[in-house]
């Protein structure tokens, strides 16, 4: 059968960047179609927001395709109003067609999407080969829906829900979706993402892993195989900087430091010069498992420290303590690795002194990220943390489908989150200026190096201050949003007014706007001179 799988266009997030969907590729949709293609099916990939399309695209494709059956995935909870759209166009267009759905969203919501959305036929639970090839082959044959585990459908006016699909236990049998990946994006960029594992042994309360999959473990690809990947990605696409994308990369266990042991090997073996980066618990960044590592091309670890309060990390079952973090960092750092942390600032249950805790120890780290100093714990569908507050009744929804939103416990807590809320209107107005200007300040940077070594000579002093005034820029972007939460920390627990802390924040705009304007006189008189030069303008 021809099948087409999408990742569906983004229509309804405000302030959206196009450019954030391509730091990735949707791996899991190259995965199913490569299965697919791998049992005497068709199968393609629309990556709508990567390969920057709409649904008028779709529209057409799915018209010059003739496919059989199409599956959209929902997997991210704000991703799914652009799904339930797209479903419902190309429903109104081509009735007969089967649409189904997956992801982590739609396995945990299943029977309230087939309930809510008539569009959507049929919802594929859990990890997705498998099943899919099953239901693709019952749709073929005629086979009744009941017998294919792992999907929830329709029958007449009752929603099915059949039991779930036993997981793939030797992931080797997977095909690597290195083609499939090529036909829909060309694999553009330096990087390559991969995946050696499925699953994690944690339970954290704001994950739905575990629920995902069924149970609490983790599946690995032999090393043998996941090399075997690196290297045609390596002689045919000549990537050699690559991402694991696992959850849980390796814990410190016999078993694992053996894989790590084999990995290597098999990359020195073959001579591999990659680079690579990947994510660890933080109990499990051991030296001896890092360090053959970083031998063979490890240069960057992830880790989810989430929250440096003891408290905080108890109530969303980490299974670590401040001690594992603290370790974890200075192993990391001692052995030159670049650090990535993954941090949740604000816990529906936390104390102000928490809250405090956390700006304390991001700070006295440098972890000034504004990414870090904004998030909180989302209740996602399929997650403890989502049927926790549900329980209580302080969850918040105006529809089936979105996150929700909650109040703190804390009353200090709730008025800090929402005085930095608003320094952070303003800090996505400033970035929005910022990347806009970039675009265009760009050319003339880059431009600068195509020029004659004299026009260079004159024209280097523009280009410098131009350079300089953007690492400035990116400086307050970064220092706005950890200042700004140590001024509303203060004054909350001083018991002073908030109203001031907003002009700090308008106050970095203004300094932001007026740098960008200094920079377009910078390239106004760049322009002037080239023009006297007979040179052509822009610097191309």
């Amino acid at each position: 059968m021809k099948v087409l799988l999408i990742y569906p266009p983004k229509l309804n997030q405000y302030n959206y960047n196009k450019e954030s969907s391509k730091t990735g590729l949707t791996l899991g949709l190259a995965y199913i179609a490569a299965f697919l293609n791998n049992h005497n099916n068709y199968a393609d990939i629309i990556n709508a927001p990567y390969q920057d399309v709409d649904s008028e695209y779709i529209l057409r494709r799915i018209k010059e395709g003739h496919y059989d059956i199409i599956g959209i995935s929902m997997s991210i909870q704000e991703d799914v109003p652009d799904g339930i759209e797209l479903a419902c166009k190309i429903k109104r267009i081509y009735p007969e067609l089967i649409i189904f759905v997956g992801g982590h969203f739609a396995t945990h919501e299943s029977e309230n999407i087939l309930k809510n959305v008539k569009a959507v036929d049929i919802v594929v639970r859990g990890e997705g080969e498998m099943t899919t090839l099953n239901l693709i082959n019952a749709i073929e044959t005629g086979e009744p829906f009941r017998n294919v585990k792992g999907i929830t459908y329709r029958d007449g006016e009752e929603t099915v829900v059949n039991a779930s699909a036993g997981l793939i236990e030797d992931l080797d049998v997977l095909p690597f979706p290195i083609e499939e990946l090529n036909r829909s994006s060309g694999l553009e960029g330096d990087y390559a993402t991969i995946s050696a594992q499925r699953g994690c042994y944690g339970n954290c309360n704001f994950c739905s892993i575990v629920a995902f999959y069924g149970k609490s473990a983790i599946r690995r690809r032999t090393p043998r195989n996941v090399v075997e990947e690196i290297e045609q990605y390596y002689n045919k696409f000549g990537k050699r900087d690559f991402s694991f994308i696992d959850d849980d990369f390796i814990d410190s266990s016999d078993n694992s430091k053996k894989w790590v042991s084999e990995f290597c090997k098999e990359l020195k073996g073959r001579q591999l010069k990659i680079r690579f980066n990947m994510v660890f618990r933080a109990n499990d960044c051991k030296e001896e498992i890092l360090k053959p590592l970083i031998e063979v091309g490890l240069y960057q670890v992830g880790i989810g420290v989430e929250s440096f309060s003891e408290n905080v990390l108890k109530r969303m079952n980490k299974k670590i303590n401040l001690k594992h973090i603290i370790d974890a960092i200075k192993i990391i750092r001692d052995l030159g690795l670049k650090l990535v942390i993954g941090y949740i600032m604000f816990e529906p249950d936390m104390s102000f002194e928490d809250l405090y805790t956390n700006y304390i120890f991001l700070k006295m780290y440098g972890f000034f990220a504004p990414v870090h100093v904004y998030n909180y714990a989302k209740p996602y569908s399929g997650t403890p943390l989502r049927d926790k507050l549900l329980k209580e009744k302080r969850l918040l929804l105006n529809n089936w489908y979105e996150v929700g939103s909650y109040s703190f416990l804390d009353e200090r807590v709730q008025m800090v989150f929402e005085q930095l809320m608003k320094v952070k209107q303003t800090l996505v107005e400033m970035e929005k200026i910022h990347r806009e200007g970039k675009l265009v300040y760009n050319e003339y940077v880059f431009g600068f190096w195509k020029l004659e070594y004299q026009m260079r000579c004159v024209l280097s002093t523009y280009i410098y201050r131009i350079i300089e005034m953007d690492k400035e820029i990116e400086k307050m972007e970064t220092s706005i949003s950890i200042s700004s939460l140590g001024n509303i920390l203060k004054a909350v627990q001083a018991g002073d007014s908030l109203s001031s802390i907003d002009l700090g924040a308008e106050q970095t705009l203004k300094e932001v706007k007026m740098h960008m304007d200094n920079i377009s006189l910078l390239m106004n008189e760049m322009d002037t001179i080239l023009k006297k030069k007979g040179q052509k303008s822009n610097v191309e």
